[in-house]
């Protein structure tokens, strides 16, 4: 039996997104002009402006309409923060422990990538949709401060490559994620609603 024990000390579940490889695409697309003897960039354009076509584009003077503050924590920020929690601690097997922390340049890269995800998110929730009623804002304004601050700590451990800094940072980020969550969120939306059992606080 394995169970998994992230840096927010809650059981982990199991299956975390990956990043994409840009680098993947970009092979795509000199093989493509390899075999027409185009130049890279001019297939790139081509592809471009057959995939972005006038039934694609958005309606409202080209602009997206304003992310609700919901989708922002669904698809940007929680992902992003899973990545963190997943990526520190360690999972117990029936023969010992395996440190979840970063190997290669590549995996603290993922974690990077999603730590930056995380600080700047702070400004999308700091937008006029976003921002809750005068009376409730102060404490929303002060969270989303602390959630940015953690996760510029989050990037400095990264740069360090110390894992168990990055695993002290994401109990902090994990501890402001659920202390907002217990004052705005409503309760289908929770962390404690949808966050496993945890063997620990």
């Amino acid at each position: 039996m394995r169970q998994v024990i992230d840096s927010s000390g809650i059981a982990l579940p199991k299956g975390h997104a990956e990043v994409g490889e840009p680098r993947q695409t970009f092979a795509l697309l000199r093989t493509v002009a390899a075999g027409s003897g185009l130049p890279t960039a001019l297939v790139a354009c081509a592809l471009l402006a057959v995939a972005c076509t006038p039934g694609d584009a958005p309606k409202a003077g080209g602009r997206l309409p304003p992310m609700t503050v919901h989708d922002t924590m669904a698809w940007v920020i929680d992902p992003a923060a899973d990545v963190i929690w997943g990526s520190a601690g360690f999972v117990l097997t029936e023969t010992g422990t395996e440190d979840l922390s970063p190997t290669t340049d590549v995996g603290w890269d993922k974690v990077r990538h999603s730590a930056t995800v995380v600080a700047a998110s702070g400004e999308l929730l700091l937008l006029p949709n976003a921002l809750p009623p005068e009376p409730e804002r102060a404490a929303w304004v002060e969270f989303t401060a602390g959630m940015t601050r953690i996760a510029g700590e989050a990037i400095h451990a990264v740069e360090a490559r110390d894992a168990e800094a990055l695993f002290e940072v994401g109990g902090h980020l994990y501890n402001v994620c659920l202390a907002c969550h217990q004052v705005y969120a409503r309760p289908e939306d929770s962390m404690e609603a949808e966050a496993p059992a945890s063997p620990g606080p």
